[in-house]
């Protein structure tokens, strides 16, 4: 399947693109048995994908959803760019009294004038080596090109210094190996990653345990009628008691519970809310599928939807999305060892068009 695919894209036949769903898949665990698969799955993603991919969830409403840059990240500028690595070394370099014993000069590396003489006079002071910078991952690219010195001396712009400093983003080996290298350690850059991610995942989790209960509402009244003919209440009572539980549960379904104009369907749109709620109907099912620790991650994989013309998920949680007769599901592909079928039919209409 992968020959398949890189032969495809290669021909130019179709353009296959990764997103941060694939990526989070990568970086789940970190502990050094898991390194060689996962660095090794990222091989593979990059040697189908390129640098095709699909943006973050929270930078749909921002432009253009596919790329072919890399850019599946949130937006990370302020927070991991060229200026960002100039500031923590400035700090870290003009605190070192043993490299620079002259307060003065240390001093001096906070003006600009100032800093690029004195980095004229000794360029070994950007060596990337003698700075702590947080952890921040940098490629050897990078620190061996003298990234940093050449963008402050005003060798090379600001674009052209934060296109090589995020090679370590947009190149999946390179984030993947980056990721294990710093296993379990914080810093700016992974932080930043999650930050929007895990933000979307809390109320994912807040609206699910939110349609629970509304549906746990229904359930106790359930219970109370079956107490009530069994304490063999009149007749009346219990119609009574049905009429409102009736109207309740009305108010209580999940659509009405969920609204679809919450902040988070503003940002991921009105098809990952119908995702959600298929999911949601799926786990109150009581035949339905149990949840797993990759839902989060399929509920933002399936938010590509209406961005791709073919969709690949996992199996169980597609075949889920089908089942609930999801919109587009059309598009969804269950099954790995489909993918050639389904791609020669989306095609064969376009190339007798083309004809």
């Amino acid at each position: 399947m992968k020959e398949y695919l890189k032969e495809q894209s290669a021909r130019g036949t179709i353009e296959v693109g990764f997103s941060w769903p694939i990526i989070s898949e990568l970086i789940q665990d970190f502990d050094e048995e898991h390194r060689h698969s996962r660095v090794r799955r990222a091989e593979v993603l990059k040697e189908v994908c390129g640098t095709n991919a699909f943006c973050h969830p929270t930078e749909f409403h921002q432009g253009p959803v596919f790329s072919y840059d890399g850019y599946w990240f949130p937006n990370i500028q302020g927070s991991f760019d060229i200026r960002t690595v100039e500031a923590v070394w400035i700090k870290q370099i003009g605190a070192n009294k043993q490299l620079i014993p002259n307060r003065s000069q240390r001093n001096a590396l906070k003006n600009v004038k100032h800093r690029r003489r004195a980095l004229r006079q000794i360029p070994q002071l950007a060596d990337l080596t003698k700075a702590d910078l947080g952890l921040m991952p940098l490629t050897d690219k990078f620190v061996k090109g003298q990234y940093l010195f050449r963008f402050m001396v005003g060798e090379i712009s600001e674009a052209e210094a934060n296109r090589e400093l995020l090679k370590i983003v947009t190149d999946p080996v390179l984030y993947i190996v980056s990721w294990f290298d710093m296993a379990g350690k914080t810093n700016t850059f992974t932080k930043e990653m999650h930050s929007a991610s895990a933000a979307m995942e809390e109320k994912f989790v807040a609206l699910r345990l939110q349609a629970e209960r509304a549906r746990e509402s229904i359930e106790d009244m359930k219970a109370i009628e079956r107490d009530m003919y069994r304490e063999k209440m009149p007749l009346d009572i219990i119609r009574g008691h049905k009429q409102i539980r009736s109207k309740l549960s009305k108010k209580l379904e999940i659509e009405q519970v969920i609204k679809p104009d919450a902040d988070l369907w503003q940002i991921l749109g009105h098809h990952t809310y119908e995702v959600f709620i298929a999911y949601v109907k799926e786990r109150l099912d009581p035949s339905g599928m149990k949840s797993r620790r990759s839902d989060f991650a399929d509920i933002l994989h399936a938010a590509y939807i209406p961005h791709c013309d073919l969709w690949r998920g996992d199996s169980p949680f597609a075949n889920m999305l089908i089942k609930r007769s999801i919109s587009l599901s059309d598009r969804i592909v269950p099954k790995l060892t489909d993918l050639p079928n389904r791609i020669e039919q989306f095609r064969e209409p376009r190339i007798e068009f083309n004809e």
